[in-house]
């Protein structure tokens, strides 16, 4: 009935800035509007607010706030000027009678600021777009920020910090009013109050709002990113960060992980002063699990962007030994999930600093990313990514010394890897790319080198493992032992064999009944693809698996099986010549005479 009849509307006529003429009546006003939102509870309390707003309520509200708070201003110059007088003009016992009069009088505006303050926060808690922006208003704004740089100076109870920082921390939930806040010096009176009176630390009520305002305005602006960091927040968010507060850790990461992303140069500078760029390798460096993946992705972003705006500084932060071991091992226990990301910025940086490139390329993340990224199984969008930093790498290898990239190219093993690429790679864009390497590298590489290169081993440039799949066992093997494990080779492929003539034997009786044989039994298609990728094959297969001849294109024209790259995975493994072994192995189960099911020799041997 009250609310019906307007009594909430006149309530608010009672609200006058100067509570010293129209303080009862002021006091009177607010404690009605309060009752008025606690009686009406949760379920009118939306309804209630916007009543409150179209009334006019936030205007005279702000003026109260910017009264008491000039106030207490007032009475706190006021105090320090008298007690530096107190002896000279006025005995002891007058200026003490004087200064209990005064603290009553604060101690009053005590209680409407709390009231306000909660009236406020009660406001901005509202998920209404209207009554946020009514509250982004200067006459509301700014005397909220008055009132809070009061708190710098311990002149407003805790109390109501805190209540004003949680309405400021809802209102920037909002966009719409984020250019407000910037506009009213928000973000310098809030970075004061994370440093706390005489640099004391502020409790965990106070920072977590101050954090989430911060982190909200500053996310999706550059120029409020950068009143942010100018403001002096950094070393706040490394102490916090190190302190591994899991109350405020996660908005510290996210904040500070995207400051040198479009960095200005006195942003820059700032974060210079402060060691930031390493302190961004401290980051890519945390254990697994302490820090979220998403944000060494932006991290090493901000690396990369900082590489390319002040190159000559940076680059001997990244070139140390370190900080090159950290994204190495970023490199090594990143799962194949997001790498793309990590593969571009690296990319990047790589194109702005041949001097990074070169360290890198010492360290051994050439050999990883082929290894891990370009012959394991991997996205094409990732291959094509690993192949174009090695190409990178060789243009700038090239641009230092005309026979350092061909060195290179050599310690890679680079020719047989990219042939293995080429045969194998299901994408039509990674063999593309592929091959336009392998032309680079005919140019770069003598033929000499290249048949060199071509008859190494088509193994990870690392040569550290390599996991084989046989027909009936699987081994991981290792430089050492791969002499060993070469007799299990053999013996595999004389098991194909076998399985391949047993097929063909079912499947005599001409050309087209040989192939349907064939096509029917996975051992002989793994063989016959075997020889055509080895041996550049394609055209007519005169084996014991041509069911008596006429095979003739049945590999080119059949897809290739998982089943099939394995067992020729074993045969380049393990460097088998592929025509000794099977001309050997068919000349014994034909009573030693070589005569076969085919009409021609197999063709001369080769490692592709």
């Amino acid at each position: 009935m009250f609310v019906a009849c307007g009594g909430l509307n006149a309530t608010m006529l009672l609200l006058e800035r100067d509570l010293d003429t129209s303080g009862d009546l002021t006091t009177a006003a607010l404690e009605i509007v309060l009752s008025t939102i606690d009686v009406l509870g949760q379920r009118y309390r939306y309804a209630t607010c916007r009543r409150l707003v179209r009334g006019g309520f936030l205007p005279r509200a702000g003026a109260c706030l910017e009264w008491i708070t000039r106030k207490r201003l007032c009475y706190e110059s006021t105090t320090t000027t008298s007690t530096a007088a107190a002896g000279t003009e006025q005995t002891k016992g007058e200026f003490d009678e004087e200064e209990e009069d005064k603290e009553e009088d604060v101690s009053a505006y005590g209680y409407q600021l709390q009231v306000l303050a909660d009236l406020l926060r009660v406001l901005a808690e509202r998920p209404d777009g209207d009554i946020k922006i009514a509250m982004a208003e200067p006459c509301v704004l700014d005397s909220m920020r008055h009132a809070l740089d009061g708190a710098t100076k311990s002149l407003v109870p805790m109390e109501v910090t805190e209540a004003l920082l949680s309405a400021v921390m809802d209102l920037s939930r909002d966009p719409a009013t984020h250019s407000a806040l910037g506009r009213a010096d928000m973000i310098d009176t809030l970075v004061r109050l994370l440093q706390g009176p005489e640099s004391s630390v502020p409790p965990l009520r106070i920072q977590q709002p101050i954090m989430v305002t911060l982190h909200n305005v500053s996310m999706v602006s550059p120029q409020r990113q950068e009143a942010v960091t100018l403001a002096g927040v950094v070393p706040f968010l490394q102490r916090v960060i190190r302190a591994n507060d899991l109350n405020l850790k996660g908005y510290a990461v996210d904040l500070f992980a995207g400051l040198a992303m479009g960095a200005t140069a006195r942003m820059l500078s700032t974060l210079r002063e402060h060691d930031g760029l390493q302190f961004y390798f401290e980051l890519l460096a945390a254990p697994a699990g302490s820090i979220n993946q998403k944000w060494q992705m932006k991290i090493l972003g901000s690396v990369c962007d900082w590489l390319e705006r002040d190159t000559a500084r940076a680059e001997d932060v990244l070139v140390r030994e370190s900080n090159i071991c950290v994204v190495r091992e970023l490199f090594d226990r990143w799962p194949s999930v997001g790498v793309e990301v990590l593969l571009d910025a690296y990319r990047q940086m790589i194109r702005e600093s041949s001097k990074y490139s070169r360290a890198m390329e010492h360290a051994g993340l050439i050999e990883l990313l082929l290894d891990r990224y370009l012959l394991a199984p991997s996205k094409p969008f990732v291959q094509v990514l690993v192949l174009r930093i090695v190409d990178l790498h060789l243009d700038n290898a090239s641009a230092a010394d005309s026979d350092a990239a061909a060195l290179l190219a050599i310690r890679l093993s680079l020719a047989p890897v990219l042939k293995h690429i080429i045969t194998l790679a299901p994408a039509v864009t990674v063999t593309d790319l592929a091959s336009q390497l392998m032309s680079k590298l005919q140019a770069l590489l003598t033929k000499e080198q290249m048949q060199q290169q071509l008859a190494a081993l088509p193994l990870p440039p690392s040569q550290v493992h390599a996991t084989v799949t046989f027909p009936a066992t699987t081994t991981t093997t290792t430089t050492a032992c791969r002499a060993a494990d070469g007799e299990k080779a053999k013996e595999s492929a004389e098991n194909v064999l076998s399985s391949c003539e047993s097929d063909a034997a079912a499947g005599a009786g001409g050309g087209e009944d040989g192939v349907a044989s064939m096509k029917s039994s996975p051992s002989a298609m793994a063989m016959i693809r075997g020889k055509s990728v080895l041996f550049g094959g394609g055209g007519m297969m005169n084996s014991a698996c041509d069911g008596g001849g006429g095979g003739n294109g049945a590999d080119g024209m059949l897809a290739r099986t998982e089943e099939e790259a394995q067992f020729l995975q074993a045969l380049d493994a393990f460097n088998i010549d592929f025509g000794e072994e099977l001309q050997s192995i068919r000349s014994s189960k034909n009573g030693g005479d070589g005569s076969t099911a085919a009409n021609t020799p197999l063709p001369s041997t080769s490692k592709f």
